[in-house]
């Protein structure tokens, strides 16, 4: 990424997220960030324990658990392995919600080439400059694992169906209450943003997906596993 300024990049980001869409994914909702990853060959996918491993040969006497408290995130981070390679980690004790989520920010840090980077220059302090790659890659994450513009056209559809719309982030995308939150957060105010022509390839691309699950929903499972007594989540009512 190159930077004339100090501002967050988030419609770079929004781009480059459905971009490794469109040439990555295939077209499948939840989108799955491990076949995302097996599709780049520079980036090596580890948990961990399997990291913490390799490391280990190098001090025997050190146990595995003391090599992962030293990892610089109890989450995720990436690592560049030589000039052209990057190590991707992950902990594989938490959720499946949470490693979905830290993968794809992961992956925002990698196709936003923010370790290649080297802009301090610009910047007052390096703790601004982090925090802002932080927001960045959270906004790649974002879009690349629950795209608002497919949210926006999902929203229509359900609601032009007469389905009172209570869960869609979770549902259609496969995402934790939380990220489920801050993503329809985002949304309900800013869904005007994503009426745009340019997206409607990747509408195109997830089109028969989002149709299958539109479906399942009016099956009598689905309807009372969503609708039922565990609603938490509220989009706006009109657009």
């Amino acid at each position: 990424m190159i930077r004339t300024n100090s501002y967050i990049q988030y419609n770079y980001a929004q781009k480059k997220a459905y971009e490794v869409l469109l040439k990555y994914s295939e077209g499948v909702l939840p989108i799955d960030p491990f076949k995302i990853i097996k599709k780049i060959n520079n980036i090596e996918l580890k948990t961990y324990t399997e990291f913490a491993k390799e490391l280990q040969k190098k001090q025997p006497s050190m146990p595995i658990e003391e090599i992962k408290c030293q990892f610089e995130s109890n989450r995720g981070f990436l690592k560049k392995k030589g000039k052209k390679k990057y190590i991707l980690c992950y902990n594989e004790e938490d959720s499946t919600y949470v490693i979905r989520w830290t993968i794809f920010h992961e992956l925002g840090h990698y196709f936003l080439e923010h370790l290649k980077e080297e802009y301090n220059y610009i910047f007052c302090d390096g703790e601004r400059y982090s925090e802002i790659k932080e927001k960045e890659a959270n906004c790649f994450a974002r879009h690349c694992s629950s795209p608002l513009t497919l949210a926006l056209y999902m929203y229509i559809e359900i609601n032009n169906n007469n389905l009172k719309l209570l869960d869609l982030f979770r549902y259609f995308f496969n995402m934790s209450k939380e990220v489920s939150e801050y993503c329809s957060k985002h949304f309900s105010t800013n869904w005007m943003y994503y009426l745009v022509k340019e997206d409607d390839e990747l509408i195109t691309l997830f089109k028969n997906s989002i149709n299958e699950k539109i479906n399942n929903v009016y099956s009598q499972f689905e309807y009372m596993s969503l609708f039922g007594k565990d609603i938490w989540l509220y989009l706006p009512k009109s657009l």
